[in-house]
């Protein structure tokens, strides 16, 4: 995994021209620790209106995957990324 680093904050003009989608993904799977850690972060993030109407939803069936995946139009991000 490559790291970024960052010495100070991009300007929003800068934030949107260097900015960059991710469509190919590892097959490693993501430590249990280290998701805690994410879903944390995220729900510590700022909301609208404070509201914090968090629904986050980890999905490690592969059954469950495939299934999303059909609901969704067949994307493949939904069954080809982390195991």
């Amino acid at each position: 995994m490559s790291s970024i680093t960052q010495t100070q904050p991009l300007d929003v003009p800068s934030a949107i021209a260097k900015r960059r989608s991710i469509k190919t993904f590892k097959t490693d799977a993501i430590a249990p620790e280290l998701l805690k850690q994410l879903v944390e972060l995220t729900v510590a993030a700022p909301s609208s209106f404070n509201i914090q109407g968090w629904q986050i939803i980890l999905v490690q069936d592969e059954a469950q995957k495939a299934a999303l995946s059909a609901a969704s139009w067949n994307q493949p991000g939904l069954t080809h990324c982390t195991k």
